[in-house]
């Protein structure tokens, strides 16, 4: 063989060694390659798992949210305790209350020391049951009940009286009188021996035969309006014992011209 005929023997050989380099660079691997771990972020880093994106949620600014420390069992304990806190001045309330429990014991009665000073007691009059002429009527008679101030000091009566039969002991008889509001109420300035009277309606006891229990009163006891202590009109007059007969009616008291 001559010398270039060698040459290019050696050329072509050359030139298929390098051919088939080329074609084994360029073929798949048998395993992917290592991903990188720099610090400039991977592709990796970027495809964490979504529940531990979720386990961390992160604020506006990035930084993570701490967990709640307390339970919802320990939040609820604490507010309940605040709500249980007595509002300011609760003590003073209940003070207050104890001392006016204090002040009025159970079952304890008002007298005429606890009137009003301006109002007339039973002990500043006198009662007396008036005839009205022609005040009689089918089954019932009108009548006055009259007080007197027989004290030395003016007082003032406004209102109605409470009345009711009462036997010589000063017993309750019967029902107490009810009231008639056809007349109004007015407040009469009592000048000491001045005089006012209230219309009494009395209905006669023996309309209501056997049901009555018919006893004898010996007067009416009279408390003069807004007053606790009372006055005995004389009047001896048949009355009935069963409470749920009404023989009374009484009105308001009026000044006596």
């Amino acid at each position: 063989m001559s010398i270039r005929g060698w040459e290019r023997s050696t050329l072509l050989a050359a030139a298929s060694v390098a051919a088939v380099m080329g074609l084994t660079a360029c073929g798949p691997t048998s395993e992917p390659a290592a991903p990188e771990t720099s610090g400039s972020g991977s592709s990796s880093s970027a495809e964490a798992s979504p529940k531990d994106a979720e386990s961390t949620p992160e604020t506006e600014t990035g930084e993570s949210e701490a967990p709640a420390t307390g339970s919802a069992s320990e939040n609820n304990d604490d507010g309940g305790d605040q709500n249980q806190q007595p509002a300011e001045g609760d003590d003073a309330a209940v003070d207050n209350q104890e001392d006016a429990q204090a002040e009025a014991p159970a079952g304890s009665k008002p007298d005429k020391d606890d009137n009003d000073p301006a109002l007339c007691d039973a002990a500043d009059l006198a009662g007396s049951v008036e005839e009205i002429r022609g005040g009689a009527t089918a089954g019932s008679v009108y009548r006055g009940l009259k007080v007197t101030n027989t004290s030395g000091d003016p007082c003032v009566l406004a209102g109605y009286p409470g009345v009711s039969y009462v036997d010589a002991d000063g017993k309750q008889i019967g029902a107490a009188a009810t009231r008639n509001t056809s007349e109004p109420a007015v407040s009469i300035d009592l000048q000491p021996g001045e005089s006012a009277m209230a219309t009494l309606k009395q209905t006669k006891a023996s309309n209501y035969g056997d049901q009555c229990e018919q006893v004898e009163a010996s007067g009416l006891r009279v408390y003069p309006p807004s007053a606790y202590d009372s006055l005995i009109a004389e009047q001896h007059i048949t009355a009935c014992a069963d409470p749920l007969i009404e023989l009374m009616t009484i009105g308001a008291f009026q000044p006596v011209e």
